[in-house]
């Protein structure tokens, strides 16, 4: 999209990740949808301002927006599996057995970045897991309702705004791991960072506290958790950029 130019723009992310992709058909259902109808308010994007928006000002509204967000939906997903239905790899869409894109390479370039099908390259740091709703307010505040003729304060209000996409889509990921262990995890990515991102981390992002149904059988859970689902999207990963030995 035309956000993703200029290195202020890709400072947001990192310089590779894969993404997978929650299955559409599995939150499909009428509980889920009435909860993202109850927080319309919570979902509103930086694109809603005129695009000479002040980007302190606005910062401030919109984490507290996003922290309303991620509290109301920590809460929703806390008790929806509390019951002892808990999560496993089995919500992640596998491209329905035909569809590359299930799994996604991303990279970021000097001014741009780009993406390519499949999980190219040794395991990346950071994973992304989007559903519906994460990845339709990403194609909103990045590509529809981005002004490429904006001033600065738009340009940099829509990346900062992008930092609480990125930690959702993380957060995601770090659901399906451990809950002794997400906390730690996620916030040794988050090393160095703003102090205002650190005080966002630091009060509003509260991991998903139920149990995994992922039965970990290693030491390095996160390493086999992008195994599994790496081999949960195996019928749809290309070749093309393979590694062969020669």
């Amino acid at each position: 999209g035309p956000v993703c130019r200029g290195q202020l723009a890709l400072n947001v992310i990192n310089d590779r990740f894969w993404v997978f992709f929650l299955d559409p058909d599995k939150a499909d259902i009428p509980e889920v949808n009435e909860f993202y109808r109850s927080q319309a308010d919570n979902l509103k994007l930086p694109a809603e301002q005129e695009s000479n928006t002040l980007p302190v000002t606005n910062w401030v509204k919109y984490a507290r927006q996003q922290a309303r967000y991620l509290e109301a939906k920590s809460e929703f997903t806390n008790n929806w599996f509390k019951e002892g239905e808990n999560l496993s790899t089995d919500v992640i869409w596998d491209g329905n057995g035909t569809n590359h894109n299930a799994a996604l390479t991303i990279f970021r370039h000097f001014d741009s970045a780009s993406g390519v099908q499949g999980l190219v390259g040794e395991q990346p740091k950071t994973v992304w897991i989007l559903d519906y709703a994460l990845l339709e307010r990403i194609h909103y505040l990045l590509v529809a309702g981005f002004d490429v003729y904006g001033n600065f304060g738009h340009q940099l209000m829509t990346r900062m705004f992008m930092d609480f996409l990125r930690l959702e889509g993380e957060s995601n990921f770090i659901s399906l791991l451990p809950a002794d262990m997400r906390h730690e995890l996620q916030s040794s990515w988050y090393k160095d960072q703003s102090p205002q991102l650190s005080d966002f981390l630091q009060r509003n992002v509260k991991p998903f506290n139920q149990p995994t149904s992922v039965h970990y059988k290693s030491d390095d859970p996160k390493t086999e958790l992008v195994e599994l689902l790496s081999e949960h999207v195996s019928d749809v990963l290309l070749p093309r950029y393979e590694i062969q030995d020669t």
